[in-house]
């Protein structure tokens, strides 16, 4: 693609998503190609921050969500999924459900 006047870079504060604005067009870029574009915990806090800031601007009347390389995106990174594991919380005691987030709300808990 040829350097325009009219492109600007957005910084999205990693090399990991890439993102500018080209003739309306806003192009996000997931970079990770050696990691087929795997979501990381990198990755995915800057496209969340810079979807909306692209979906709010007037110069931007869609948006193109690419991948460097060979592959779009290969989904999240399995290879940081263990370390989770040891982050997250657990259950409350006795929640039915897997995630702690609804067992462990006040609002679901039981008297």
């Amino acid at each position: 693609m040829t350097e325009s006047a009219d492109r600007q870079i957005i910084d999205t504060g990693t090399d990991q998503l890439l993102c500018h604005v080209e003739d309306g067009v806003g192009v996000v870029t997931l970079n990770r190609p050696e990691a087929r574009n795997a979501l990381s915990d990198v990755l995915t806090p800057a496209l969340r921050a810079v979807l909306p800031e692209l979906a709010v601007r007037r110069d931007v009347g869609c948006i193109l969500l690419t991948g460097a390389g060979q592959a779009f995106c290969a989904g999240g990174d399995v290879k940081t999924f263990g370390a989770w594991r040891y982050l997250a919380p657990r259950p409350a005691p006795g929640c039915p459900l897997r995630s702690p987030a609804i067992c462990g709300s006040p609002r679901n808990a039981r008297s």
